[in-house]
């Protein structure tokens, strides 16, 4: 197999553009650009680039957004571009408000001159989670709905069977014989309820934030569906990024850099060191993403058709196309699985409750008039 040709010498010019990435400041998850804001500003600036205005006005007109989020961090963009930076990093320098993966795409963008397909890429990025984020809600409205009735539903029926048993005993009834009376299980029951939202919230939350670090992703890359989608993310994310920067003419090094963080996975990320030792050695594309075993073969092939054809950018892109469909595909799938399975755990609990009433009120009535 012949050597790429987008392999490079590591010399000092290759490592002072490594290391100037490194400068990228890392901001807080509670700056970020939300999924429809994303989607519209790159949808803007797609359209606006692509009828030949340039970076310093399209930036000027978000300063005047009606989001105040949006408005502040486009000025520190626009200052920084006026101030004779890349737009890349202009918009690392706005403590998060932008993504990795958003300044890594445009990154590639503005070294391969295709900046509006950036923004296109972006935009659709941003939609396509937006859509899955709103679809999924709208779907588990409902169930979630039924979820909240049967909590007090239940709740009720502790106070509703208390009161009817104060006749026979004055504290109500004992639902488990643990010798409580009404107040004690209705007040456990609220407990137990208050608990297990509090702690669904504060997971969520700490996922959010990154409390728990790289865990959530790395338990989730387990679950049936989510694991795959998450897999497909990054392979589609890992494939355009390298295919601008490769199509760019930039250095090899550079350009895997960039997809290895436009991927964000960090078991991706992590084979840096090797990968890019790989290609010091003069080693191919496809020989050093093979030798890290952390690659699909179906992937791996495309990668050596690519280089074989001396059309590796091109092969990248429609591959990363296959893997975004693929990602839409599982979300869809995930969407459905969301809505059954909340309406399961609605439906478990709320038979449950009736088939616990049941035995504990009806047959200890009969059983009680038998004696």
């Amino acid at each position: 197999m012949p050597k790429s040709v987008y392999t490079c010498d590591f010399s000092a010019t290759c490592n002072r553009q490594i290391a100037s990435h490194d400068n990228d400041p890392i901001g807080t998850p509670m700056n970020k650009i939300s999924n429809r804001a994303g989607s519209q500003l790159f949808d803007r600036l797609s359209t606006g680039y692509h009828a030949g205005l340039d970076l310093k006005t399209l930036w000027e007109r978000e300063t005047h957004s009606i989001n105040p989020l949006l408005a502040r961090n486009a000025r520190t963009v626009l200052e920084q571009v006026g101030s004779g930076t890349t737009l890349a990093e202009g918009m690392a320098r706005t403590n998060g408000y932008f993504a990795p993966l958003t300044i890594a795409v445009v990154k590639a963008g503005e070294s391969s001159g295709r900046l509006e397909q950036s923004f296109r890429r972006l935009s659709t990025h941003y939609e396509t989670w937006h859509r899955f984020r709103r679809d999924t809600l709208a779907s588990m409205a409902w169930p979630m709905f039924e979820l909240g009735f049967a909590i007090l539903i239940i709740g009720g029926l502790i106070l509703l069977m208390g009161w009817a048993m104060s006749s026979i005993n004055p504290n109500g009834m004992d639902w488990f014989g643990w010798g409580w009376g009404t107040t004690e299980y209705f007040r456990a029951y609220v407990a137990l309820v208050f608990s297990g939202l509090t702690g669904i919230g504060l997971i969520y939350a700490g996922s959010r934030l990154g409390w728990f670090g790289s865990l959530p992703a790395s338990v989730a890359r387990y679950i049936p569906l989510i694991g795959g989608i998450m897999k497909n993310l990054s392979l589609a994310r890992y494939s355009w990024a390298l295919s601008a920067a490769l199509g760019a003419g930039m250095n090899v090094i550079e350009s895997v850099r960039i997809g290895l963080d436009a991927s964000q996975d960090a078991r991706l990320i992590e084979l840096e060191p090797q990968i890019t030792q790989n290609l010091v050695d003069n080693k191919t594309i496809y020989e050093t993403l093979a030798l890290t075993k952390r690659f699909p073969d179906e992937f791996l092939t495309f990668v050596s058709n690519g280089e074989l054809s001396g059309e590796l950018p091109e092969t990248l892109d429609r591959l990363s196309t296959t893997y975004q469909g693929r990602v839409e595909t599982g979300l869809n799938l995930l969407k459905v699985a969301t809505f059954i399975g909340t309406f399961l755990i609605v439906a478990v609990l709320i038979g449950g409750a009736i088939i616990f009433l049941f035995t504990k009120v009806y047959l200890g009535a009969l059983q009680e008039f038998a004696v």
